[in-house]
Parts: C-alpha cells; sequence; structure tokens
C-alpha cells in the first residue's frame, strides 16, 4: 500500500502540471482571436513558451518523485475537464478570452499556493523554491491581464461602433 501523504502531495504536482499543459493549449487557442490585438499575440506566445519551460520543470520533479506509479493518469482527465469549461467559444471572442485567460491564471495561482504549502510540509525545498518562482510569474501574469480586461473591452466596443 502507498502513502497516502505522498500520493496527495504527487496529485497535487500532476495537477499543477496538467494546468501548465492545459496554459498551453488554452493560451495557443486564444492567440488566433487576437490578430486585431498584436500586444496581446506577442504576450501569448511568451506566456506559452513559459508554460512549456515550466512543464518540463515539473515533470523532471513528478519523475524524481513518482518512481513509475500510475499517479499522472490524472492529468488527461483534469486538461478535460478544464478545457470544457474555457473551451466555449462567443461572439464577443476577444473580450471572454481575455477574461478565461485571467481568471484561469487565478486558478493556477491557487493550484501553485497550495503545491508550495505541499512542498513545505514535505520538505521538498526545491519545489517549494520553483512553487515561488511559478507563482510570481502567474501573478505578473495575472495583473497584465486585468490590465488587458480594459483595453480589450473597449477596443472591441470601438470596432463594433465603426
Amino acid at each position: 500500500m502507498g502513502n497516502p501523504r505522498k500520493d496527495e502531495f504527487l496529485n497535487w504536482l500532476c495537477e499543477a502540471n496538467a494546468l501548465e499543459k492545459q496554459t498551453e493549449r488554452l493560451f495557443e487557442a486564444q492567440a488566433e482571436y487576437y490578430e486585431d490585438y498584436p500586444n496581446i499575440q506577442v504576450s501569448l506566445s511568451a506566456e506559452i513558451n513559459h508554460s512549456k519551460h515550466f512543464q518540463k520543470l515539473l515533470v523532471d520533479k513528478i519523475d524524481a518523485l513518482d518512481k513509475g506509479s500510475i499517479i499522472t493518469r490524472r492529468d488527461d482527465e483534469f486538461i478535460a475537464n478544464t478545457q470544457n469549461v474555457l473551451g466555449m467559444e462567443t461572439v464577443d471572442q476577444p473580450v471572454k478570452g481575455v477574461l478565461a485567460l485571467h481568471t484561469f491564471t487565478q486558478l493556477e495561482i491557487g493550484t501553485f499556493k497550495i503545491l508550495k504549502a505541499a512542498a513545505s510540509a514535505e520538505n521538498q525545498d526545491d519545489l517549494l523554491l520553483l512553487s515561488e518562482s511559478i507563482i510570481m510569474h502567474l501573478e505578473a501574469r495575472a495583473a497584465w491581464l486585468e490590465q488587458e480586461l480594459d483595453h480589450v473591452t473597449r477596443k472591441y466596443l470601438l470596432r463594433k461602433a465603426a
């Protein structure tokens, strides 16, 4: 029988990685809606690259801690559920898209704060530092997206009025 505490810790680590996979997919899908917003497209591309880097770091941690269990199977379920919620297309896609990205980023921040607390409880100092680093990046992304909520909404309304 496994260690329930370690299993839960690994579950949270796998969920964090699944979120990064979903970030990559979500940001790639949203990028196509922002042809009229070139600054957003550039930033989304940068975020995709950050997500890929974070995935690599998280997979390395999972591999080091997991040692061959089947715990990573939850990734696909988690991604599918998230995608169902955030993958809906709307008439005002640029506005709802930036809202979805902002909301998703807040979910990521919370997830990595949980992972940070778990890493601290499990004396996983390297994962604690990684979580802190990712949280800082996500908080910067959330601040940027919060500004874009206003910018995109105003630009969208101007285009509708024209």
